[in-house]
Parts: C-alpha cells; structure tokens; sequence
C-alpha cells in the first residue's frame, strides 16, 4: 500500500487531475477521502488508512463454510479501529487467539490485533496470515483449480455452461504467483502459472507483419492444437457442444471437419486477436492458421448462409445475424481473417496490404524473448478514445452530478487518454510452467476508478438484491439493444418504407418467423429466451402499438405477426416503429420485490411488485404511448432496504 501511495503523485491518474477543468472531479475525490479516512468503523475507511492489505480465501471447509482471512496494518490506528470494528457489532465475545494482544468472536467470524495488524476470518487458526514470499507492491498467488471449484459452486445450477467452460479450461493448471511494482513511471509484473503447457508453443513472428499499423490492443498465442485438445478438449467439448447453435452443430457435424475435436486438434500455429480504431466502440478481428479442417467448416458455414467462399487475396460478408457488427472473412497467406473492421479486412487481403505492423506492435516484439509463446499489448490512451462516445453518455447517465462536475469528469477522461503509455506483456513456456512478465501502462488508473465507484454513492447500482440487478442487465443490455439493432437491420417492415418495427420477444430470440425477411432466426438474446420467456427468475413481456392507441402483445399464434397495416395504411406500422415497452418482474414470490420496465427511451423505471402481471400501460398509469412514464427511474446507486 506504501508504494502505491508513493507513486500516486507522479501516477498518469494524478497528472489527468492536474488543471483547471478538473478542479470539480478533485473536489469530490478530496471530499471522498476526507470523509473515508475519519469513519474507521467503515470498511473502506480501514482501507484507505491501511499500509498494506492481505485478502486469502481457501474455499470450503467440510461443513460448506467458506474459509477467508482478510488482514490490515493499520499501525497505530489499530487499537482504535479494531475496537471501533466491535462496538458496532450486536454481539461480540472475548477469545483467546495465540499471539494477540485481543481478539473476539462475531457471528462465527474471528477478529485479533497482532500489534498495529488487524486480521479477521475464519477459522482462527488462520490469523494471523504469513507473510507472502517476494517483493512488490501488489502480490498475488492462486490457486487455479480452486478458484475453478468456485466459480462452479457460484454458477453451475445457474449457468451450467460458463461452470464447465471454466472448469475445462482450468483443467491441467495449479498454482499462480506474481508481483507487481509501481512506480510514477508506470508498472512491471511478473509471475509463474504452474501446470500443462504443452498446448503451447512458440510464437510464428511472421504473423506481426500482418498486424496493422493503426492496431491499438493484440493478443497473440502459439497453439498446439492436438496437445491442447489432449489436456482439455474432452470437458469442453461438452459444455459447447451442449449450447451450440443448430448452425454451428450442423457444421460440427460435417465429416469434413470431424466435430470439435477436429477443428481443435488441427489448429496448430499463431493465433491473433487484434483490436483496431472505431466509432462508438473499437474494431475486433482475429487472424487463424488455415488448413483443411478449418477451410472446410468455414465452407460449411458459407454455404449453409448462402454466403460466397473467398479465394486467396479475396474477402467477402459472412452473414452472422447473431452478431450486432457485420463481420468480413478474408483469406491470403495462409491465414483466415474474421473482422469486424472493414478496412482492415480489404487492406489485409488486398494487394495494397502494408507490410510493416505499427509502433504498438514493433514495441512489444522488440521487448518479449524469441521464445515467447504468449504476447499481448495495449494502448490504454488509444482504447479510452475510440471508446469516449459510451463513456460521454455513461457519464451522462451519472446521478448526483451537476454538469460541471460531469464536464470535469470527461475534460479528465479525455486528458488521461493523452498521458497513458502503452502496456506490454509475454509468457514463456518452460520447465512444466508459464513464466511470465510485462511492463507498462499505469495500475493505478483502474484501481482508483474502481475505488471510486465503491466510495461515491451515485456511481453504483448500491446493494440491489442479485434477481433484481440480473434483471435490469437484462433489460438494458440485452433487450434494449436488441431492439435497437432489429429496428435498425428493418428485421420487419410492414409498410415497405425502408424503416424497420420493433420486435416480439419471439422474434428478437428467434423462436418466431418474420414476415419481411425471412432469413435464419437472430438469436441475439441469451440462450434462455430461445425456450421461453423467463430469465434470471424474472418474467419479460414485450408491448407494441396495435396502431388504434391500444397494445399488442407476443401473439398466440406461432408463425409471423399478424399484420396491422389496414385502413389507416402506413401510419398503423409508423407507430411500431416508435414505441414499444417492455416489462420485467418476478417469476415467482420470493425472487425479487420490484417489477421494472424499460421502453424506447432506454431509461429503466421501477416500482414495488403486486404480485400480478403488469397491463401493458402499467407504465404510463394507465395511459397511452404519448404520455410520460408515471413510474420513478431506477437511480443508480439507491440503496434497497
């Protein structure tokens, strides 16, 4: 925590701060800190006063109880805050901890002063922590088949894929250790992940070339493939296979490609994940190693699309309704390109193709070892840029800002995106293990940002019970923005003028036809709303405009949606593609204890749930499609009781 501290002054997040325009934003991160470090019963204020921070977590005991420790040194504020720890507690008992100079019991958990370190957890037998081997600012060590086990435990009854995906990629690795130093020149790290390496192999430099210039973020890893699939393939074949698409199963199924284990196994070189400039968010592509396997199930998968099959120095649109970007597969060299980068893609496959990567990349190759298996770099100033129209209107977004101190947040955005340097990072496999190194960049940017969404009230969603907060992810994340995309691709154009209706949630998940374009299902939602329409343990229903000043909900019927345009001609189908509202709220007592809606405007209102189903103009109490929402907004940041 010291050298934190010490390098704050010099750090890129301090200099951001530096100026005029950012004076309100250092107002409220003073008035933030000065608050904190004087609330000692506070656990955030125990932070900011700590000179060094140990968090441990050894998963379950026999009886399913988790065993944590967490530790401080607190130094001379010790006493003070430990005792203010307990006094806020109902009801605490003395213990007897070897060592201690005090120590308690609450709630099962243990609380100690070893001198000015404050350790508390449980069991006892934890406190106080050791010392952890190393030097650095930050140091970390993990286990990675526990933290697996977790991640399994957390979300398996609820996100069975994700639980074996996790668990089959952690398969083969142990013990993770690494330290990070910083300093107001920026940070370097290194580490060791212990465990099966032999999926991996050295880097093909030649791929660099192919980067473009402009890239501002590549990661870059030699694969062996059919090792690779020996230590892991089996436990994921499974997860993907049981939440693969009928598109993707159905070229799995090709004898061509031989299932997933083909497609894996005859992987074998340097795969390239680059991200490029964009407006509103940054370009993705990713560069393959071709070879037959491949070439046949992107055959495949053209065909099936109806979609040409590129030649060398060729590219073409793969069609991937799923998908929010269109996406371009160019093939030349020896490699496949997907993209979602236009002008990459044509330069790539083109004969204009530069042959030189830019300074990021020339960077990176000129600072990690011959030997590199793994490589990566970033631009953090350049990321922050092509990402400023979200974060403009997340900061927009902000309660309890006025707009200055908004305005002296992105005038600070903008300035931190001039001063980051670029990061740097590469592994080696050797001796059963990863070793790996990096430099660069700035650790102490994120880790305030994230510090400060923990401190100030309004940045937050607060503690919004679980069903509750999955529920409006759902509705802004998922829903509102594929309503968005369906509108504008005109997925259903009932009176052929080129604008396009909302959608059903039916359509918007492909369970139901559509009447214009009749193309292979969306499946832009979640996997979930492809059976029904619960998730997350809420219920979602989608309203549109019946064009009589009523509503309509998903129809009955399968098949396409009955048409409203009659008498009063395009103007009915005007209204569909203006309005729409669509609810959430809890599939059964117990879930969750308010209903939330959202409609075209993007802002989510909420209310306390009756326990029945919403009318379609529940939102507007009882109203029409013109009057404003009668329900509050869902403030970021309001604390649930």
């Amino acid at each position: 925590m010291s050298g934190l501290v010490r390098g704050w002054s010099g750090s890129v997040l301090q200099r951001a701060l530096d100026g005029p325009a950012s004076a309100p934003v250092r107002e409220i991160l003073d008035r933030m800190l000065s608050e904190e470090r004087t609330r000692l019963p506070d656990a955030k204020g125990l932070l900011l006063a700590a000179r060094s921070l140990r968090i441990r977590c050894d998963g379950e005991d026999d009886a399913g109880q988790p065993v944590w420790a967490v530790q401080a040194d607190l130094g001379t504020r010790a006493p003070q805050a430990v005792r203010s720890l307990v006094a806020g507690a109902r009801f605490p008992w003395l213990r007897a901890v070897a060592a201690a100079d005090e120590a308690w019991q609450i709630d099962g958990i243990a609380i100690a002063r070893f001198g000015g370190v404050v350790s508390c957890g449980r069991p006892v037998g934890l406190l106080p922590l050791p010392p952890l081997p190393g030097r650095g600012d930050i140091r970390v060590r993990s286990d990675v088949q526990a933290c697996a086990a977790a991640v399994r435990r957390s979300v398996g009854e609820d996100r069975p894929v994700l639980a074996a995906v996790v668990e089959a990629l952690a398969a083969g690795w142990g013990r993770i250790e690494a330290q990070v130093a910083q300093t107001s020149a920026g940070s370097t790290w290194s580490g060791r992940l212990d465990g099966d390496i032999g999926g991996l192999r050295p880097l093909d430099r030649a791929v660099l070339a192919e980067l473009p210039g402009e890239a501002i973020g590549v990661v870059l890893i030699g694969v062996d493939g059919r090792r690779w699939w020996a230590g892991h393939g089996a436990a994921l074949a499974a997860a993907i296979t049981a939440s693969a698409s009928a598109d993707i199963a159905a070229v799995l199924a090709d004898p061509a490609v031989g299932g997933l284990q083909g497609l894996v196994s005859a992987c074998d070189g340097t795969i390239a994940v680059v991200a490029t400039p964009g407006v509103p968010v940054p370009g993705f592509s990713i560069l393959l190693p071709r070879g037959p396997v491949l070439d046949a199930s992107l055959k495949s998968w053209c065909g099936r699309r109806g979609a040409a099959f590129p030649g060398d120095g060729a590219h073409v649109l793969l069609p991937v309704p799923e998908l929010p970007v269109p996406v371009l597969l160019a093939r030349a060299r020896g490699r496949w390109l997907l993209s979602s980068d236009a002008g990459f893609a044509a330069s790539w496959s083109g004969s204009d193709r530069r042959s030189a990567s830019g300074a990021l990349v020339k960077g990176l190759a000129d600072r990690a070892p011959a030997e590199a298996c793994v490589m990566a770099a970033w631009d953090g100033g350049a990321l922050l840029r092509s990402a400023a129209g979200l974060f403009a209107d997340a900061v927009a977004g902000l309660r309890g800002m006025d707009g200055d101190e908004r305005q002296s947040l992105l005038a600070a955005a903008t300035r931190l995106s001039t001063l980051l340097e670029p990061a740097r990072q590469w592994a080696v496999a050797r001796d059963g293990a990863l070793d790996i190194a990096g430099e660069g960049g700035d650790l102490l940017w994120p880790s305030a940002v994230m510090a400060a969404a923990l401190s100030v009230p309004g940045w937050i969603e607060g503690s919004i019970p679980p069903a509750e907060a999955a529920a409006v992810a759902t509705l802004r994340s998922s829903l509102f923005q594929a309503q968005l995309r369906f509108q504008a691709d005109a997925r259903v154009d009932q009176d052929g003028d080129g604008i396009g209706e909302y959608g059903f949630l039916g359509e918007l998940a492909g369970r139901r036809p559509l009447a214009i374009r009749k193309e292979a299902a969306l499946r832009q939602l979640p996997a979930e709303f492809a059976n029904g329409d619960v998730s997350v343990g809420y219920r979602f229903a989608v309203w549109l405009p019946d064009g009589h000043g009523g509503a309509m909900g998903e129809p009955a019927q399968e098949g396409v949606r009955p048409s409203i345009v009659g008498p009063g001609g395009a103007a009915d189908a005007d209204e569909q593609e203006s309005s729409y509202v669509i609810y959430a709220w809890p599939a059964a007592e117990g879930i969750g204890r308010r209903i939330f809606a959202i409609d075209q405007r993007g802002q989510v209102y909420e209310a306390l749930w009756d326990g029945q189903e919403p009318r379609w103009n529940s939102l507007y109490d009882g109203g029409g499609w013109l009057d404003e929402p009668a329900w509050p907004a869902l403030k970021r940041g309001a604390r649930r009781r």
